[in-house]
């Protein structure tokens, strides 16, 4: 069973109360002058700054032991893709394997000090959802407007919104300051190479896992983020033995469905009043560039460590996309994971598909 509600627009909490009380101040400056909106996350960083205080220098004490090469023992995997191109439910379902680890909501929320605080968290995050229970008593999540994929705490998350609680530029910033969307979108996706947001996100990327690494001890990283789709040049540097798994969809149904998105996410989130539409030429040009950048950068990439997935294939067989992508890559599949990826399959037909008199997207992550 699922609801499908979000967190409403103008409200008090925004996500970007969850960061540290100087990067909300900070991103906060990005707008062209003060506004009411932003008082709620200020307020809230403000509240929580010297409770977190330690915490965060205890995240950052572990992150110092994580040596620099981490990543040479269990390459990370990373599901790259065009927004609503299938990425989710490609990232879901190869999640399911309990030896890869992925960010949870609550990671992405407090990247600062994700390993700690974590009941205060789970505590302050029911209340602002407002979750209800089911006649068995568990928890009935919010979902995304789009699709109704529930928005729950044990689910895997992109790390998008993490780059931007660490500082760094990124792609949500699209949607708190639509009236500099341009300029958002090229800071956090085209940044010139040597640049001072190019250096950002680097760093902050690396905090990042680096931070998942100290809190998921022995699990190969697995991510998930569509911005990284025009990053995969610096990934491949920052990770040089990492795998990648691109998913592609039908070009009219991406357009769509990313406007929708886009409009949905700027009028929840904006903190610079109504946001003008996201207009079709607007979808097509960012399309565009990015995948033309992936396309250049992904000729690149050794063949061993690339596998390509179409969405098509994905939502008619999943189970069978999931076994070609670890034998295309060479990763193990023991079977457990397989019977757990049967059984995420399984669950989501009969949970999470919306119902078509819904309005939303089934089965398009």
């Amino acid at each position: 069973m699922s609801v499908q509600s979000t967190l409403p627009r103008r409200i008090a909490f925004h996500p970007l109360s969850c960061a540290e009380f100087a990067v909300v101040r900070d991103v906060l400056g990005q707008d062209d002058h003060f506004r009411l909106s932003h008082l709620g996350p200020l307020v809230a960083a403000l509240a929580t700054n010297i409770q977190r205080r330690p915490y965060i220098e205890k995240t950052q004490a572990a992150i110092a032991a994580v040596p620099d090469d981490w990543h040479l023992a269990a390459p990370p995997v990373f599901v790259l893709g065009f927004w609503r191109s299938g990425t989710t439910l490609l990232h879901e379902m190869l999640a399911a394997d309990p030896g890869f680890a992925s960010p949870r909501l609550m990671d992405i929320l407090f990247p600062s000090d994700a390993p700690y605080l974590l009941g205060h968290k789970r505590k302050a995050m029911g209340a602002i959802a407002r979750l209800k229970t089911d006649e068995k008593g568990a928890p009935i999540y919010p979902t995304r407007m789009v699709d109704l994929v529930e928005v729950a705490l044990h689910r895997p998350q992109e790390e998008e919104l993490a780059m931007c609680h660490l500082g760094a530029p990124s792609f949500f910033r699209v949607s708190f300051f639509p009236r500099q969307r341009a300029a958002h979108i090229d800071d956090a996706l085209f940044p010139a190479p040597g640049s001072e947001a190019r250096e950002a996100w680097r760093d902050a990327y690396r905090r990042f896992l680096k931070t998942l690494v100290a809190k998921y001890p022995g699990q190969r990283l697995l991510l998930k983020n569509p911005a990284n789709s025009a990053r995969l040049d610096d990934l491949r540097e920052m990770y040089p033995e990492a795998r990648f798994v691109r998913i592609d969809r039908e070009r009219e149904a991406v357009l769509r469905s990313f406007q929708r998105m886009m409009d949905m996410s700027m009028r929840q989130f904006s903190l610079q009043g109504s946001p003008k539409p996201f207009l079709r030429e607007q979808a097509e040009d960012l399309h565009r560039r990015v995948l033309a950048k992936l396309d250049a950068d992904w000729a690149t990439l050794p063949a061993e460590r690339r596998t390509e997935v179409a969405y098509a294939d994905l939502a008619a067989n999943p189970v069978k996309v999931v076994r070609r992508v670890y034998r295309t890559l060479g990763i193990t599949l023991s079977e457990a994971a397989a019977a757990r990826h049967k059984k995420r399959w399984e669950n989501r037909v009969r949970h999470w598909s919306p119902k078509p008199e819904s309005g939303a997207e089934p089965l398009t992550p």
